[in-house]
């Protein structure tokens, strides 16, 4: 009973003196305490068996949570490195494009400067005009590539350095207000204003011209620019005018005559207005071919 000596004789002396218990109640006193204490005793180690046990189950609980949490925060770590590695990569392809592009669209607008400046012969400085003219002319959406195409087609056409520098703005402002592309509305700016023989200073009349006769009537850049092709010759050696022109096309386009088809009809008509044997029957009639 883990009963130290000094203490039993201690206890069995109170026995003796205080209790004055017989030798036999001492002995059955004695053995009634001695089998309490087994029963205590005993009581005690099941409790500390069943609390082991509960404890033992609550710690294998735990640990089974303790890895199923560990394995669905190890799995969202592995995804999140997945996902950062999947994004990075995309990221850095991304990257990688936009530089590859960046270079391509630098690499093939230094090769229109070189182009525009063998054709028109610019020294550093009207090169250096023309650069910051494609700069300038970004706010209106254009790209310096855009600015710099037309510019060597421009100077294809004969212009000069400072004539193209001179005629960007005119003729980009004439593809924002038409919702055009910037190519072809320069080309038939310029294709226009050399047939009627105008110069290059007249540029913005030309453009007015086409813009107004664009945005008030069905036709588009593309139409006028195939209508004027047949048409201007003959209208330049009959002295009609740009302006005049322009109305003609309005009227017909309005009429579901465009393109080609206008462009061809009213060279005709002209020509034929130009025969003698027509201009005296109308004549005959009251109407003057010359006013």
């Amino acid at each position: 009973e883990r009963v130290k000596p000094v203490l039993f004789i201690n206890k069995v002396d109170r026995l003796v003196n205080e209790l004055q218990l017989t030798d036999e109640e001492r002995i059955e006193l004695q053995d009634e305490l001695i089998e309490g204490q087994k029963q205590l005793n005993q009581l005690v180690v099941q409790g500390q068996k069943h609390v082991g046990t509960a404890r033992l189950k609550e710690q294998e609980a735990g640990i089974a949570s303790f890895r199923e949490t560990t394995k669905a925060a190890l799995g969202d770590i592995k995804n999140a490195v997945q996902n950062v590695t999947v994004t990075a990569g995309a990221m850095f392809a991304v990257f990688v494009m936009g530089l590859k592009s960046s270079a391509q669209v630098y690499a093939e607008f230094e090769s229109k400067m070189v182009a525009f400046k063998a054709i028109t012969h610019a020294n550093s400085e009207e090169l250096g005009q023309f650069k910051q003219a494609a700069d300038d002319l970004a706010e209106f959406g254009k790209s310096g590539q855009e600015i710099a195409s037309v510019g060597v087609e421009l100077a294809k056409a004969g212009l000069s350095a400072d004539e193209v520098t001179a005629s960007l703005r005119t003729m980009t402002v004439a593809s924002v207000a038409t919702q055009e592309d910037l190519q072809l509305t320069a080309n038939t700016i310029d294709s226009v204003r050399t047939a009627f023989g105008l110069t290059v200073a007249e540029v913005e009349r030309v453009s007015n011209g086409l813009v107004l006769a664009a945005n008030e009537s069905k036709i588009g850049i593309a139409d006028l620019a195939e209508s004027h092709k047949y048409l201007d010759s003959t209208a330049k050696s009959m002295n009609q005018s740009l302006e005049t022109s322009n109305a003609m096309l309005v009227l017909l386009g309005n009429a579901g005559i465009k393109a080609s088809m206008a462009g061809n009809g009213l060279q005709n008509t002209l020509l034929r207005l130009a025969n003698a044997d027509v201009r005296k029957g109308l004549e005959s009639i009251g109407v003057s071919v010359a006013n």
